[in-house]
């Protein structure tokens, strides 16, 4: 390191010892490394005092930086605030190297309490700097700490890929302290790929720069995985052995981190052992240590950990909360891993308390979301091997272009032998042709006696026909209901996104509805003031001079034209906010989750709900007439009966090209058979179609629409709902060059037969 002596006041300090400067410069050196012990940061601490009022230069940068290092594992917000002070005074000296290690600690300590995007930002400034001017500890460090924090929001490939190039760096620069780190964090990746085989080898690696008589951060962290690792595969004695061990370690060093992580290995072995009284104290004591450390994602592994253990002893109501806890966390911060062990904790909490339903959808958003890591993970490790492939695949051609004429040689004589081979072959044909004309007169002899089956064979075939036409109904039958379910799980799940958007967007317009009228009295009261103003005179000159440049200013701004203005906006974002109010009311309407329970509705919501929806498709170029009657409320199924409004006025809307009218009509019908009904009727001015089509138009898979533009399931569907319902749909069409359209009317009792 190298050190600018710029200004006389530092020349003074030298003097007070070649002691003192080599002690700062060798404290100074350890800026990106690893912090040390508790005495480390009071030595430092003590320096920085020391320094006192002296001009800052390379040396208190160092010594800043060296501070941060100590701190950012178990005091993060002490930590970040001396990186911050180093970053500062870095930039103002130009000093490069300090910069990168400024931005290292700040990413860091994000980097500890759970803030993966903020961390990443800073790692990746700290990365390129130390690439750009050749420093290979800050290269190292940086890359590393990149890949524990892709590690942490499950992005594995990614992570695998900087954790190589940290392990390179370190190799190339003999960073020994890195390097296994680097080890480690590459290990706990496999790890937590459940490649156990190929952890193992990464961690016994580095365990080789680790002596066990000699407790380290590292050492620690290797007992820690190597615990996970013997948890997972069911050895539970050496398991609870490594934990042991790493909490010695982490006790010996003074590290608070690594303290919690050996509580909660603890606590997880002890689960597995169904010790959940040890289980829950050992939980406890590491939730203390990560809310001290505000360590966010270990916290969500605590909340999981207790979740599990409640949920093994039937604490339903303690299980619940604390996995709601988890869930709410790991979400926050971007931990998938975390947020899916979760929701696969919430399931098994929702199954002990027989509510399957619940159950059943966190079980499917755990196994989504499970996927969706499997799928791009593997798509990143794809990318990653695929580049070892190119390497290999280049090295293969060289090595064949050296072995060129070998396999020139190797060619020729294969040429010869096959010349050889063909000679034989011709031998062999010439033996088949002989061997096939006695073949066929044995065939002609036989011709005769398949003759007399064919007759035989023709009648079987007949009746496999008519089965295969009988399987073939089946089937497309099979088809039509698995494609109905397909729709009718997909309606559900637009239901509860649609609900969820209306919820939220329903908060932020309330706010702004409530302003509104507050908002225009204050400008009235405002105006009025301006008003009183502009009703006094000037008094003297120099009144008459500001009252002067006032109404300069009055016309510079077009003072008249403002106020009809402001009234304006107010009155527009009062009509925008009505209009969101409506369109978020159609929406939760629309979106009810409840197709499955029958209960009454009321029709005129739901087309009007639709309507909204719609209102894009059919705004400015059709008219919407509403000839609604005075109808009671129907027993219904009322998410399946919007399905089916949406599916005639989908239809209605796509039939007419360019401008046209679609009239929605109504009222209340009484037969001898099913009592009352209500009847709707939908009407459009479209095309319409002809007596073909209309025969079979509820028929599944049928459509008129071009390839890729329709399944021909939607009318299928509504008929399937409205039989459900004990009603009845029709369609009226006509074709002409005149008078053409479509009107579909559906018949729905007011009181089910049963419920």
């Amino acid at each position: 390191m190298k050190i600018y002596y710029g200004d006389v006041a530092f020349r003074a300090v030298c003097s007070m010892g070649a002691f003192f400067c080599v002690w700062l410069l060798l404290i100074t050196q350890q800026s990106i490394a690893q912090p040390r012990t508790v005495v480390q940061a009071d030595s430092l601490e003590t320096a920085l005092r020391t320094w006192g009022a002296r001009p800052a230069d390379t040396a208190k940068i160092h010594l800043l930086n060296a501070l941060a290092a100590v701190h950012r594992r178990n005091m993060p917000d002490k930590a970040r605030r001396y990186a911050l002070e180093a970053l500062a005074l870095a930039e103002h000296l130009g000093d490069k190297q300090s910069i990168a290690d400024a931005f290292f600690n700040i990413g860091s300590t994000h980097y500890s309490q759970g803030e993966y995007e903020q961390a990443l930002k800073y790692l990746f400034n700290a990365y390129q700097i130390s690439q750009s001017i050749g420093y290979q500890k800050g290269s190292a460090a940086s890359a590393l700490q990149i890949c524990n924090t892709y590690w942490r929001q499950g992005l594995y490939g990614i992570g695998l890929e900087y954790g190589f190039k940290a392990l390179k760096v370190c190799e190339e620069s003999g960073d020994r302290e890195n390097y296994s780190f680097a080890l480690i964090g590459i290990g706990n990746i496999y790890r937590s790929q459940y490649e156990y085989e190929r952890a193992t080898e990464y961690l016994s690696k580095a365990l080789q720069y680790c002596q066990a008589d000699n407790p380290s951060i590292q050492l620690a962290s290797i007992y820690g995985i190597m615990s996970e690792i013997e948890l997972a595969q069911g050895n539970f004695t050496r398991s609870l052995d490594y934990a042991h061990r790493g909490m010695t370690v982490n006790n010996q060093v003074g590290d608070k981190r690594g303290r919690f992580y050996g509580c909660y290995n603890l606590g997880l072995t002890h689960n597995k052992l169904q010790r959940y009284d040890s289980a829950l104290v050992y939980f406890g004591l590491a939730r203390v240590l990560g809310e001290e450390l505000r360590h966010k994602q270990g916290l969500t592994k605590v909340y999981s950990g207790q979740a599990e253990v409640y949920t093994k002893v039937g604490a339903w109501s303690e299980a619940k909360s604390n996995a709601i806890a988890a869930l709410s966390l790991a979400d926050s911060i971007g931990a998938k891993p975390d947020k899916q062990r979760a929701l696969q904790i919430l399931a098994d909490v929702y199954d002990g308390l027989h509510d399957y339903k619940r159950s059943a959808e966190y079980l499917r958003l755990a196994a989504a979301l499970k996927d969706s890591l499997v799928n791009e993970e593997n798509a990143k490790r794809a990318a990653w091997r695929e580049t070892q492939f190119e390497a290999e695949r280049k090295n293969q051609q060289i090595r064949l272009l050296q072995a060129g004429q070998q396999q020139q040689t190797i060619i020729r004589d294969a040429l010869l032998g096959g010349v050889g081979a063909l000679i034989v072959f011709a031998t062999v044909l010439l033996w088949n042709n002989r061997q096939k004309k006695r073949a066929n007169i044995q065939l002609q002899q036989q011709q005769e006696l398949l003759e007399e089956q064919s007759h035989e064979i023709q009648t079987v075939n007949t009746q496999l026909h008519e089965n295969n036409l009988q399987l073939e109904s089946a089937f497309d039958t099979l088809k039509a209901a698995q494609s109905q379910l397909v729709h009718a799980e997909k309606m559900a799940g637009l239901g509860q996104l649609t609900a969820g958007v209306a919820h939220e967007i329903n908060n932020p317009v309330t706010f702004i509805t409530g302003a509104l009228s507050p908002l225009q009295r204050d400008i009235n009261d405002l105006l009025d003031v301006i008003r009183a103003y502009m009703t006094l005179q000037p008094a003297n000159d120099e009144q008459r001079a500001a009252f002067a440049h006032i109404e300069a200013l009055k016309r510079d701004i077009s003072f008249d034209e403002i106020l009809p203005e402001i009234q304006a906006f107010l009155r527009s974002m009062g009509d925008g906010a009505a209009r969101i109010t409506e369109i978020v009311k159609g929406l939760r309407i629309f979106s009810r989750l409840d197709e499955d329970v029958l209960k009454k509705a009321n029709l005129h919501e739901g087309l009007e709900a639709t309507l909204v929806i719609l209102r894009s498709q059919y705004k400015d170029r059709i008219e919407i007439i509403r000839d609604y009657s005075a109808i009671p409320d129907v027993d219904c199924y009322p998410g399946q009966i919007n399905q089916v409004l949406m599916n005639l006025l989908s239809n209605a809307v796509q039939a007419i090209e360019g401008t046209g009218i679609i009239r929605i009509t109504t009222s209340v019908a009484t037969t001898d058979v099913e009592g009352e009904s209500v009847q709707i009727s939908i009407s459009d001015t479209g095309c319409g179609m002809s007596a073909e089509v209309q025969k079979r138009i509820f028929e599944p898979f049928f459509t008129t629409k071009d390839v890729g533009k329709g399944t021909g399931l939607g009318l299928s569907i509504a008929f399937g709902i409205i039989e459900k319902h004990y009603g009845a749909i029709a369609v009226t069409s006509k074709v002409g060059s005149v008078v053409h359209g479509t009107t579909f009317t559906i018949m729905l009792p007011v009181q089910q037969k049963q419920y």
